[in-house]
């Protein structure tokens, strides 16, 4: 039995600007990727080289701009990332200097006066605090600790225009970075919130840990309407190799060639479009039941009222007015939705008159505990029996953590919730460290 998903979606129409791709792996002779002084070799990007390098500098960058935000609404796009990467200093204990994905203004280039390790080839020497003649926005992964602007110790940071991060903390990297693990990273913009978050792992001794860290800027404070995307190495006195291993990007901000205007979220091509309909109805048709069991959430506009049965049931109706009109600004709205999701998907609701609201914050702090350990899709109703699509149930379980998020400005609307349900907009990147409900 599988999830089914049934929206509404807009007439369609011709877009531009928007991005998707995904490197398993990496050619010389693939023009998508630009290098410069960096090379593909053996299906991964060599950044500084393949071996220990003096004074190195790096960048691979996608061969097409990638559209920021729009001069004429205003709107910034959303954007997700993800790739995996080693930083190898062939077990020395003193190794430099790093790597950075980044975006600059479209034909940036490796600065003149940046060959040195400190800068990661993101800016001139002269000019590592304040980048007046190369803009740039970049996740740092930074190996070598500069005594002028970086933290003690290996670190993750969030560069604007400065090697100063605006954030940081320390990346628990060395065993890896002696031993040349491989490390993922996931980075994620929400346009919305403005929110630039990024997970990633690490080492403790030989045990892989994720790690969080997030920041609120305007990107289009810092960049201009079109950048290039990359990534950027270096090394100085102190050396290591940087590989990157894969790459998957994908960003959301359409423009309507027939109008010439935004059109926010876009469907990414890596995932599988809804169907279209004729009418306004939006309808949310899950199988989740055992022995038969379906749930149909109908969010209808001007629905009156609702009626649910419990999951021992063998059907329920749910269509609250608020779903579908301006009440679903409401935080309290929004959270409802979000628990009702993560019970939907759990098979955990409250019966026999027991304490509704307890036994919601119960659902959630549980739901959440298996987020942090990794293990979502154990959230997912056992009475399944593991019969179900994972991509869906977890599309289903993330979006009601969304929802719930204890933060309410970080709570989507009704609408980015459905849309992203509805596989019209990407997946939000939760931290798993996140508090409690509130």
């Amino acid at each position: 039995m599988v999830i089914t998903y049934f929206f509404s979606i807009l007439n369609p129409f011709t877009f531009t600007s928007a991005i998707s791709f995904n490197f398993t792996s990496f050619s010389s002779s693939d023009s998508n990727i630009t290098y410069e002084r960096a090379f593909a070799e053996n299906q991964v990007i060599q950044l500084t080289g393949n071996r220990l390098n003096f004074e190195f500098v790096g960048r691979a960058t996608y061969f097409k701009p990638m559209r920021l935000w729009d001069k004429d609404s205003g709107k910034l796009t959303n954007f997700t990332t993800h790739f995996s990467f080693a930083i190898d200093s062939k077990k020395r204990s003193v190794y430099g200097d790093g790597i950075a994905f980044f975006l600059a203004p479209v034909g940036s280039k490796i600065p003149f006066m940046s060959k040195g390790g400190s800068t990661m080839g993101l800016c001139r020497g002269n000019q590592a605090l304040d980048s007046v003649d190369n803009p740039f926005v970049a996740v740092e992964f930074d190996i070598y600790s500069n005594e002028y602007w970086d933290p003690p110790g290996e670190h993750v940071g969030i560069d604007l225009n400065s090697l100063k991060s605006v954030a940081n903390i320390s990346w628990f990297s060395n065993i890896a970075i002696k031993e040349g693990k491989i490390n993922e990273a996931w980075i994620t913009y929400n346009a919305s919130s403005y929110n630039l978050s990024v997970v990633f792992t690490g080492f403790r001794g030989n045990v892989s840990v994720r790690q969080f860290l997030s920041a609120n800027v305007d990107l289009s404070l810092f960049l201009p309407e079109l950048v290039t995307i990359g990534f950027s190495a270096s090394t100085g006195n102190s050396s290591a190799i940087h590989t990157i291993y894969s790459w998957d990007f994908s960003s959301s901000l359409e423009i309507d060639e027939t109008t010439n205007n935004p059109k926010d979220p876009v469907s990414s091509p890596n995932i599988p479009a809804p169907k279209q309909r004729k009418n306004n109805t939006l309808g949310l048709a899950m199988g989740l039941g055992f022995g038969g069991f379906v749930l149909v959430a109908r969010l209808v506009d001007h629905a009156k009222g609702s009626t649910t049965t419990d999951l021992a049931g063998t059907k329920g109706y749910i269509a609250p007015e608020y779903f579908t009109t301006n009440k679903a600004t409401k935080e309290s709205d929004v959270y409802s939705f979000g628990i009702v999701a993560l019970e939907i998907a759990s098979g955990r609701r409250a019966i026999n008159h027991m304490a509704i609201e307890d036994h919601q914050v119960v659902t959630e702090m549980w739901v959440r505990e298996l987020h942090r350990r990794g293990e979502l899709i154990e959230a997912a109703d056992p009475r399944l029996g593991g019969n179900f699509d994972e991509l869906q149930m977890e599309r289903l379980i993330i979006v009601g953590l969304w929802c719930a998020h204890p933060d309410y400005k970080l709570r989507p609307s009704i609408r980015q919730a459905i849309q992203v349900l509805n596989f019209e907009a990407l997946l939000p990147l939760l931290p798993f460290d996140m508090p409690g409900p509130t």
